[in-house]
């Protein structure tokens, strides 16, 4: 008996084993299928096993029906890990004018700095799969009181991973003014001031999967302010595809 319930419990497992395999329906573009249920792909050919054989076989995804090709594209995409790197960059550019006036006593020397400020953020975007998974890029970058805001769509692979560069500029004006002889210095103006950045990535159905911001008290206020300004972005934005759409149903209409 006890034999018995032993084997029951080890038929039980494999069969529970084999309804737990993912397993996946390719079909041909001459209408073949056979189910798989081991699938690799390199970015040139795919490799998969039929359910229940030993041996892998290799097919050129171009003979895969559309169907197929999509289903094996989302299932896939969806499982990858996508890295989020942003590398900050400052170039400044300066212009000096100083104007020196001397007397008996002393040296008067006024100096006027006009600074530009162009801030780089390099993102890269990767992916660990070779399977195409599209991402939306979201960035916020904070200057001062103001907050520029946008979306970059991008398709990024293991091969093929997605690179952009955001930039903002800013500038400052200083003033200085020195007096050789009686030892004293002034010094007054707004110097150009860096930008900072906060980046999210957004997977098709709008869900972050990575951010990234230059620190953690940034990312806790563009926390508190992301859904505003999406908001404020997809109002924007959504009026113009609605206008759109109705003039191509206008062009379409025949008029009698």
């Amino acid at each position: 008996m006890g034999r018995f319930c032993i084997h029951v419990l080890l038929f039980l497992i494999v069969q529970l084993a084999s309804a737990a395999k993912e397993t996946w329906m390719l079909t041909s573009r001459d209408g073949r299928s056979v189910e798989a249920d081991y699938i690799f792909y390199d970015g040139e050919e795919l490799t998969f096993r039929k359910l229940g054989g030993m041996h892998k076989l290799k097919l050129d995804p171009a003979l895969l029906d559309e169907k197929s090709w999509k289903m094996l594209q989302d299932d896939f995409s969806q499982k990858a890990k996508i890295d989020l790197n942003v590398t900050r960059r400052t170039k400044t550019t300066t212009d000096t004018d100083r104007k020196s006036y001397s007397g008996y006593y002393d040296t008067y020397t006024h100096t006027t700095k006009d600074v530009e400020k162009l801030n780089l953020f390099y993102v890269e975007v990767k992916s660990s799969s070779y399977f195409e998974t599209s991402v939306v890029v979201e960035y916020f970058i904070f200057h001062s009181d103001s907050i520029e805001y946008g979306r970059i769509p991008a398709k990024v692979s293991l091969r093929k991973p997605f690179e952009t560069v955001l930039e903002k500029t800013t500038e400052g004006r200083t003033y200085s003014s020195s007096y050789v002889g009686y030892g004293t210095y002034y010094k007054s103006g707004t110097a150009a001031q860096s930008a900072e950045v906060a980046v999210f990535l957004l997977d098709s159905d709008g869900n972050e999967v990575n951010s990234f911001a230059n620190s953690n008290k940034l990312m806790d206020y563009t926390n508190r302010i992301k859904t505003l300004k999406r908001a404020e972005y997809d109002e924007k934005n959504e009026p113009r595809k609605n206008v759109q759409k109705k003039n191509s149903n206008t062009s379409n209409k025949v008029i009698r």
